[in-house]
């Protein structure tokens, strides 16, 4: 069974990353995410469809899980309380684990200082402190949802709405970002 699950290793690293899952960190995940399945699953039709082929839904429901129990225990109060929430570095450090020397390194910080800046200028607080909490913790939109009483969709709306607006003010500094050409940012 094992044997079977670790050939889509890759896929489960993939997964990881998908969630938000720092590169350093996806690795370790799979690998606890082996002995949770080898520990706990006597079942194996959970694992496997029909036809003998690998459940992946099984094992991303899994991996996500197991991110957010990591995430929750990792911040004692994943909310961090909804008004007061600074901009911390765990955000900077899940989203900057490619960066492969000091310029690209100082360059990032730049296109973060532009981002919490325009974020600063927001006319309502709703968007500013929504954005600092869907950006900052690992909370997802759903259980985000569950706990404020804001519609699923309204929340969907907005970050949508946050992306949008800082891909058109940011848009020249990451072609910049991603031309190697940090000097322009």
């Amino acid at each position: 069974m094992l044997e079977d699950i670790a050939r889509e290793h890759k896929l489960w690293i993939k997964m990881c990353l998908n969630f938000g899952v720092p590169n350093h960190m996806a690795e370790d995940l799979v690998q606890d995410m082996y002995i949770r399945v080898n520990r706990l699953v006597k079942d194996e039709s959970k694992i496997y469809y029909k036809e003998g082929k690998i459940n992946h839904f099984f094992f991303w429901t899994v991996l996500k899980n197991m991110w957010s129990t990591y995430s929750k225990k990792e911040t004692r109060n994943p909310y961090k309380g909804y008004m007061d929430v600074e901009m911390d570095e765990s955000w900077i450090v899940t989203h900057i684990d490619s960066v492969e020397n000091r310029e690209q390194l100082l360059a990032v910080d730049k296109i973060l200082d532009k981002i919490y800046d325009e974020v600063k200028t927001w006319e309502h607080w709703y968007d500013r402190e929504l954005f600092k909490v869907y950006f900052t913790t690992h909370i997802s939109l759903r259980q985000l949802s569950r706990d404020t009483k804001i519609s699923l969709t309204s929340l969907h709306n907005s970050v949508t709405k946050y992306k949008k607006i800082l891909r058109e003010q940011l848009k020249e500094d990451w072609e910049d970002f991603m031309n190697n050409q940090y000097d322009l940012i």
